[in-house]
């Protein structure tokens, strides 16, 4: 369980920082898509994280059912 949160967490902070940075690059373009792409990057930020939450979520529920 603690590689894999640990797995998790840095795949996290990598995409964050990586939406961030095609946020600011989709901000500064000036084409007909930036907007599109500012918007999904934008979700992404947010469904992510929660995503892999709930994950985390279902595997403790599933790993602590099997251990009892």
């Amino acid at each position: 369980m603690e590689k894999t949160k640990r797995f998790l967490a840095i795949f996290t902070i990598v995409f964050l920082a990586g939406s961030y940075i095609s946020s600011l690059v989709a901000a500064l373009m000036h084409s007909e898509f930036a907007h599109g792409l500012f918007v999904a990057s934008m979700f992404c930020s947010m469904a992510v994280p929660l995503v892999l939450y709930g994950y985390l979520l279902i595997y403790k529920y599933f790993v602590n059912k099997d251990n009892e």
